[in-house]
């Protein structure tokens, strides 16, 4: 009787912790996610707030530092599809071997690029790439890469956001060059 007990007592202790450590490892996974849910919410907010290109690039440096604990330099596409770096600050030493010439690759083919220590993210708006993002290389990001992704179509939005604002002042310029044209040659007839 009191071996049958004790056997009792151990599988309902081995259930316990193990039901235990299931409950800690759900808690820690349900932290995790809601600081990668805060960390996209403030990036989102921050870059909604961006009025220009040097601002998103000073936005996404700082957030990447502070959520990944790494360098970053945020490369833009210019209108013939050549990269330009935008910096607003002291571009840090671990950034100054940025291979142009890789990063325009990962712009024209849309994939990641990697050279020890720099990776190059293409920022994939809806119709085409935006640009890239230049991040230095630790471990931490390796294993966060999904979260990675996720900050970079954030940027890309952003950028994208920027480029249809400009095309829809161009043709509000236009149209109003138009009219005062029509205008103009209706008065002279």
């Amino acid at each position: 009787e009191n071996i049958v007990g004790l056997a009792v007592m151990i599988i309902v202790a081995n259930v316990t912790g193990s039901l235990l450590e299931k409950s800690r490892l759900q808690a820690e996974l349900a932290k995790q996610r809601e600081s990668h849910t805060n960390a996209l919410y403030r990036l989102s907010r921050d870059l909604s707030a961006a009025q220009d290109h040097n601002a998103v690039a000073r936005i996404a440096a700082e957030h990447i530092d502070n959520e990944f604990g790494t360098d970053s330099v945020l490369l833009i596409a210019d209108t013939e599809n050549g990269l330009q770096i935008q910096i607003n600050h002291v571009l840090p030493v671990s950034l100054h071997n940025i291979d142009l010439a890789l990063a325009q690759g990962a712009f024209e083919k849309g994939e990641v690029r990697q050279q020890h220590p720099l990776s190059y993210y293409p920022l994939h708006g809806s119709s085409a790439v935006q640009g890239v993002l230049t991040i230095l290389q630790t471990e931490a990001l390796v294993r966060q890469s999904p979260e990675v992704n996720t900050f970079c179509h954030l940027i890309a939005q952003t950028l994208e956001r920027f480029q249809l604002a400009a095309q829809a002042r161009e043709a509000n310029l236009q149209a109003e060059t138009e009219a005062l044209r029509n205008a103009l040659l209706s008065s002279i007839s």
